[in-house]
């Protein structure tokens, strides 16, 4: 329940059915309730509902609130009363009341200095101080994962463009060879030629980064409309001119490290290429020109990985990501020579001429088999990629809520009233799926040393000072895994002064420090209990089912003071609606949660984030066909130019021949046009 001033919220708004209804319950002194909750009490705007001594009518249906999201309303359901109407005694001593009081300061403060401030001054009172950047960096946190995948994947898009600026910039190369000629005839040398297409490199490559900078801008525009329903608040537009400028900036570096490749043969053309056609683009590479080669290939591999690092959240992650990438264009490479070898050796003269013409062309001097097999497979890989991740995404809800599981949890039963909520399910013919015993308890110490010790030496606060939910049982769950240890499974009863052997999960058991042997002092209600760690499990917490950091063996907390969680599967809603209407009347202080539809924000918002998936497969596809079609040009502009006549005397046929002709070429030879002096 809250009560809020007239006041709220500073930002963004409350989103009601009926609309007007966010201002009418401040004014005629009613309420608004959320859906689950209606649902939950089959009430319905006109009905009331009491708070203490008073009571409100409902005016309106509660869809969403600043600062909670969807699946928070299914979880906790909310109730929302003018503060000046509230009923007193409600905040009276014993009352589980917390307040929040929010500032909008005018101008632009220093919020994080007088934010501190705060904090030193409240911490005794154990006053939470929260800010705009604090609350960001939570939503950080959560989003951080899909920002670095849709970079990353961004990244392998934007390789796919470097391989069409090395084929496109090896096709003009080829083409302006005579014109480097002609400049090294007029005295300019091999580095300033290779410098002047280098700059026409950077220029191009400038262009193309400002339209794609331009074009992501706009795709901005769409994105508030795409994720408008799962963000809390209502999205604003603007310009982050530091990320254009570094878009700007990997795009033109992306240019000029895929044209370095190409470029190098302007070093090694010769004059007399400007002469006689015949001659080739300089003598063959030697020893400086291969380790110029290699520095080309490092620096790409650097820029690969330098790249992968700064979006992986580590760099280990990153230089694996930047390794699987040169992996698989190792593999393509492999793959287009194998391509090229068998096109090679396998003859099919019962095939048509344009088979065989082609066939023949995956193996001819300059083909282009190597880029478009690299440029297919590896726009193959990453739009499978994101498909089978956006489907993986989906099917884990749709796991979760596959036959067989819970779909309606109830919370907060008491011991008394175990077997009677169990029978008011199974009145409603739905089964009892499991009864879980939940015990709550606080850390006291750990190896020996007290949690006040802990703190005073600066270690992790929140795992020694969280507030234990833990249960007993004999058997290990599907979401759960040993990894190490041995679980413990006996029943007996455990006297006060035993060390009880328990089963810690494996990320908090390194929080905590801990491993197999060491101790764990528990306050259960007052009372002290030591613990050995005897195993450590692995929890999928990804399963919406009751997971737990520490699991007890029976019989060792049978005294402590236990409520109860009891599991069902309803078929549909409306099933689910009348249990949870069943256990309301007859229990008030238990808690229904229906999982399904908290599944189904779950389906809704991973639906949304496969839709961005799509879009980046579709950007990608785009990318790859624009570099096919390039590659096809350039492989046209390769066949359709006219290869120099050999030198009188030579005995190898045009680059140009067909399979044929070269098959048949000692029967021809005579018919080969000779070079004219």
């Amino acid at each position: 329940m809250r009560a809020v001033e007239p006041a709220y919220p500073f930002y963004g708004r409350l989103k009601t059915d009926p609309p007007g209804a966010a201002r009418a319950f401040r004014e005629a002194g009613g309420a608004l309730v959320d859906g689950a909750l209606l649902r939950q009490f089959d009430v319905a705007p006109g009905d009331s509902v009491r708070l203490g001594a008073r009571s409100y009518e409902i005016v309106g249906r509660l869809e969403q609130s600043p600062g909670a999201t969807a699946m928070q309303s299914m979880v906790s359901p909310r109730v929302f009363v003018p503060y000046a109407d509230l009923d007193s005694t409600l905040l009276g001593r014993g009352s589980r009341v917390e307040h929040e009081v929010l500032f909008r300061f005018p101008g632009t403060p220093d919020i994080e200095t007088l934010a501190g401030r705060l904090r030193v001054k409240l911490d005794d009172d154990e006053v939470t101080v929260r800010t705009p950047s604090s609350v960001a960096d939570d939503w950080q946190a959560g989003i951080q994962n899909l920002y670095r995948f849709l970079g990353l994947v961004g990244f392998a898009a934007l390789l796919l463009g470097g391989l069409g600026v090395a084929s496109a910039m090896n096709v003009y190369v080829k083409k302006e060879i005579e014109t480097v000629a002609v400049l090294r005839c007029l005295g300019a040398k091999s580095g300033r030629a290779f410098r002047v297409f280098l700059a026409q490199a950077a220029g191009l490559g400038l262009v193309a980064a400002a339209l794609g900078a331009a074009l992501g801008v706009g795709v901005q525009l769409v994105l508030p409309h795409v994720l408008g329903s799962v963000l809390p608040v209502s999205a604003d537009f603007s310009v982050s001119w530091p990320a254009v400028g570094s878009g700007l900036a990997v795009g033109v570096g992306a240019a000029l490290l895929f044209a370095l490749l190409p470029l190098l043969k302007v070093r090694r053309v010769s004059p007399m290429r400007a002469l006689r056609s015949e001659v080739e683009n300089g003598k063959s590479e030697d020893a400086a020109g291969r380790w110029g080669r290699g520095g080309v290939w490092l620096l790409i591999a650097a820029g690969v990985a330098g790249f992968s690092v700064q979006l992986a959240p580590d760099w280990r992650l990153g230089l694996g990501y930047a390794g699987g990438v040169i992996v698989v264009f190792g593999l393509l490479a492999l793959l287009a020579a194998g391509v090229a070898r068998g096109a090679q050796v396998l003859r099919l003269p019962a095939l048509p001429y344009p088979w065989r013409q082609g066939l023949a062309n995956l193996h001819r001097p300059g083909n282009q088999t190597r880029l478009l097999i690299g440029v297919l497979g590896f726009g193959t890989f990453l739009i499978l990629t994101l498909l089978l991740s956006g489907r993986t995404l989906r099917e884990q809800v749709r796991v979760a809520d596959r036959q067989g599981r819970p779909n309606v949890i109830l919370f907060g039963v008491q011991s008394d009233q175990v077997g009677k909520v169990a029978q008011t399910v199974r009145n409603q013919r739905l089964p009892v799926l499991d009864t879980v015993p939940i015990v709550a308890m606080q850390l006291k110490s750990v190896k020996g040393r007290s949690i006040e010790e802990i703190e005073e030496a600066g270690d992790d606060e929140w795992a020694h000072t969280h507030d234990y939910r833990a249960t007993y049982r004999d058997h290990l769950i599907d979401s759960e895994t040993i990894t190490a240890g041995r679980f413990v499974r006996e029943k007996r009863p455990y006297d006060p002064d035993d060390v009880v052997p328990i089963s810690v999960e494996a990320d908090i058991a390194g929080d905590l420090g801990v491993t197999l042997g060491d101790t764990l002092t528990f306050d259960v209600q007052g009372v002290p209990v030591t613990a050995r760690v005897a195993s450590l499990r692995k929890v999928d917490w990804k399963r919406v089912q009751t997971n737990f950091f520490t699991v007890f063996p029976p019989g060792a907390l049978a005294e402590a003071p236990t409520t109860y969680v009891v599991l069902s599967r309803a078929p549909g809603e409306a099933a689910s609606a009348r249990l949870q209407q069943a256990v309301a009347k007859q229990f008030p202080n238990v808690l229904a949660i229906d999982l399904s539809l908290v599944l189904e924000v779950f389906d809704r918002l991973f639906g949304q984030l496969a839709q961005v998936m799509r879009f980046m497969a579709l950007f990608s596809v785009l990318t790859g066909l624009v570099v096919l079609a390039g590659a096809v040009s350039a492989s046209r502009y390769r066949r359709a130019t006219p290869t120099p006549t050999p030198r009188r005397g030579s005995a190898e046929p045009p680059a140009g021949a067909t399979a044929d002709s070269r098959d048949s070429s000692s029967r021809r030879r005579s018919s080969w046009p000779r070079a004219r002096c």
